[in-house]
């Protein structure tokens, strides 16, 4: 997936560097080329390091979306994940310090909230292939109680 990034990271981490770490956050791997030019159709990943507080994460996206960077902390970082014009997730985080360490936990933190596993995270899917689910009730009436209780496979 195209990364398009603006601003400098924390630590000074090169391009290659802030992919290879974003890499690592995604629970089982992903493929993350950085772009130079931001591209304004199909999915990508927008990184901007020092993105300006009034950043709109639903207009960021836009082809015609002024993107800015440098406006605030360099520590902090917008991520974005962009269908086209539409933002489909963003998240705003701030890394812990300036060295290349802090930057490199601050993208994989980022990997990980961006594109999470839902098998993992919310423990669907753990008896090979067959889910599970539950919802149960409790109420009253008057006198009368009733009491439900359901499972799907």
């Amino acid at each position: 997936m195209p990364v398009v990034t603006t601003g400098t990271a924390p630590g000074g981490l090169a391009p290659p560097e802030v992919a290879a770490a974003l890499a690592q956050g995604v629970r089982g791997g992903a493929d993350f080329t950085i772009q130079p030019e931001a591209q304004n159709s199909g999915p990508r990943v927008l990184l901007l390091f020092g993105p300006p507080e009034q950043l709109s994460p639903w207009r960021a996206c836009a082809p015609d979306a002024v993107l800015g960077s440098g406006f605030g902390d360099g520590r902090r970082v917008a991520a974005l994940v962009c269908d086209g014009p539409s933002t489909v997730a963003h998240l705003r985080a701030v890394a812990a310090g300036d060295t290349p360490a802090d930057a490199t936990d601050l993208l994989q933190a980022v990997g990980d909230r961006l594109f999470p596993d839902p098998y993992e995270r919310y423990a669907y899917d753990r008896y090979s292939g067959v889910g599970y689910g539950g919802f149960g009730s409790f109420g009253s009436y008057g006198s009368r109680v009733g009491v439900g209780i359901g499972f799907g496979f």
